[in-house]
């Protein structure tokens, strides 16, 4: 159910590689994921009718194309900065049409949703709590895309400097870091904002990774495949988390079976990514850098 299907080294359906390439220059490599990530978004909400499925993919892009920014956010200029920014602030803008999108996708992978009578009435239940949230009006539609088109006039202007491996890596211990101690403090109290925190450092991290696919080979396949499942169950948490939400004030029969469920879902999701991240964090910062270091040590002077 959690969003970004393809694990390090698959394709989106239609979509060129999330990562650098052979012998690419780290800059150029990030100005052409970003460009590619940009499209992809607009694509999504350039039609007539944009559905919720359209604006979920549309967030990923960004979300994407922000990683790209981060990682080599130490090269980035005053201008490359404030494209991350507005990239922040659009996607943001269409979070509560995602909110509502995932809401209900979370509730049919529930296995009382086999129940086709008490689906009709959670159904209409979520519908009367979200309101007008799960499509974003015209305007909305109009002001996210002009978000986008400004970032994408703005980033062909913007100065990034060359960087190499030995830089690469240390963007990827500073990431790495931030992930690790997000699921430190989680684990002594599994809250819903630390996990929601946490989810986003570890999504941040594995499009990291996954940009380095090219890079690295099947090297830190095993890591990849342990981030990939990590943040589809905090993803997933994440979303059941929302849903609890937004049946907050809703006590009668049905709701109070539901969120019961809901609950015991998020144990289990939690149990499964503390499992998880016991073996993908279990490296000091440190000790991570020297082994990122050493699968990096090939690029040559082509990606300076």
């Amino acid at each position: 159910m959690a969003d970004d299907a393809t694990a390090i080294g698959e394709h989106d359906k239609g979509l060129m590689k999330f990562a650098f390439k052979k012998k690419e220059a780290l800059a150029t490599g990030v100005r052409r994921i970003v460009a590619e990530q940009l499209k992809i978004a607009t694509d999504q909400t350039s039609s007539p009718k944009v559905s919720a499925t359209a604006i979920h993919s549309a967030r990923k892009a960004i979300k994407r194309a922000r990683a790209a920014l981060q990682l080599a956010n130490g090269n980035l200029d005053v201008v490359g900065k404030e494209t991350d920014r507005i990239l922040r602030d659009a996607a943001r803008s269409l979070a509560p049409s995602r909110d509502a999108h995932v809401q209900w996708r979370a509730f049919k992978t529930l296995g009382i949703c086999t129940d086709t009578g008490l689906c009709r009435v959670m159904e209409q239940r979520l519908r009367d709590i979200q309101h007008d949230s799960a499509i974003p009006n015209d305007q909305q539609i109009d002001a996210f895309n002009r978000a986008i088109r400004k970032a994408q006039k703005q980033f062909t202007r913007h100065r990034l400097d060359a960087f190499d491996g030995k830089q690469l890596a240390r963007a990827l211990k500073q990431t790495y870091r931030r992930a690790r101690k997000c699921y430190k403090r989680t684990r002594e109290a599994p809250t819903g904002k630390k996990l929601h925190e946490w989810r986003k450092a570890a999504k941040m991290f594995w499009h990291h990774i996954q940009l380095t696919d090219g890079l690295t080979g099947h090297r830190l396949k095993t890591l990849a495949k342990n981030l990939h499942k990590l943040t589809q169950h905090l993803g997933d948490d994440h979303d059941y988390f929302l849903l609890l939400t937004a049946l907050a004030d809703s006590t009668d029969v049905d709701s109070r079976f539901v969120k019961r469920e809901l609950r015991t879902m998020r144990a289990t999701l939690q149990k499964q990514s503390f499992k998880l991240a016991r073996k993908t964090f279990g490296l000091a910062p440190s000790a991570f850098h020297e082994r990122i270091s050493r699968d990096l040590n090939q690029l040559n002077n082509d990606h300076a």
